[in-house]
């Protein structure tokens, strides 16, 4: 990788490290093996290689893999632990809900947040058969919103952590309809 000065100078709580195309910005770690990679930069919307997706950033730098390790490197140093890095959550999401949104066709989902967790949600119509089920949005929050629903239908919902290349048991399945 080769040291660019073009970065945002407001975002530098960081050392600067010149092996990472954004000194001082870039940081990022694996979020589903095995490329997508999650931005996990102070300010991410001043690094040009993010995009944001259902309130996460990811980033799409050619360097993205060799980014998260050095970020995962850096925080083993600062913490002492292993490469490991910590433990994924044996339990699923815990106290997990949907619920009606306010604006029609919106259905909030809320959920009891692992620590460094990302998690994904999906839906279906029909829970009783696994391949029903569809995601719908991923996020590093204990709440996601899912929009687009046909107001009046019944929907089911369901969450899980990730850590790593690690998943957690999904919740419970929570039914709302949408309003």
């Amino acid at each position: 990788m080769t040291e660019d000065k073009s970065y945002s100078p407001e975002c530098l709580p960081y050392k600067t490290r010149p092996t990472l195309p954004y000194p001082g910005i870039c940081r990022a770690k694996v979020f589903i093996p095995p490329d997508l990679v999650q931005c996990l930069a102070d300010h991410p919307n001043s690094c040009p290689n993010t995009i944001s997706y259902g309130g996460s950033y990811f980033c799409f730098h050619p360097d993205k893999l060799e980014i998260a390790k050095i970020t995962e490197a850096e925080k083993n140093k600062i913490q002492g632990t292993s490469s490991a890095g910590p433990a994924l959550p044996s339990q699923q999401p815990a106290n997990f809900t949907a619920s009606a949104g306010v604006l029609p066709g919106n259905v909030d989902t809320l959920w009891d947040a692992h620590q460094d967790c990302s998690f994904i949600v999906q839906m279906c119509a029909d829970p009783m058969n696994d391949a029903n089920w569809r995601q719908v949005g991923v996020t590093t929050h204990s709440i996601l919103t899912v929009t687009g629903l046909m107001s009046g239908t019944k929907y089911w919902f369901r969450v899980c952590a990730l850590l790593g290349d690690e998943q957690s048991p999904w919740s419970d399945p929570a039914l709302c309809m949408a309003p």
